[in-house]
């Protein structure tokens, strides 16, 4: 998780689907044009496997308008006893 995440999201929630070709040739698609699609979330495995499981040919992004500036506070606590 970096500093973008707090601002931008996880970007898992910005693809919504994928067109994949695999190791073996054959293209799957995964996810679709709508944000929660029912099922096991294979979408969201291939994204974070960052390009391992295979290559994206094509990709269904969600735009979301750019960040306007908006305080953010990220504080971290520790009781000694």
């Amino acid at each position: 998780m970096g500093a973008h995440c707090l601002k931008y999201g996880f970007t898992t929630t910005h693809v919504l689907g994928l067109e994949v070709v695999l190791a073996d040739g054959s293209v799957v698609h995964l996810g679709g044009k709508v944000l929660d699609v029912p099922g096991y979330d294979l979408m969201g495995v291939f994204v974070g496997s960052e390009g391992t499981l295979g290559i994206a040919t094509k990709i269904i992004l969600r735009i979301v308008k750019a960040a306007g500036m908006r305080p953010d506070a990220v504080g971290g606590f520790s009781f000694d006893q």
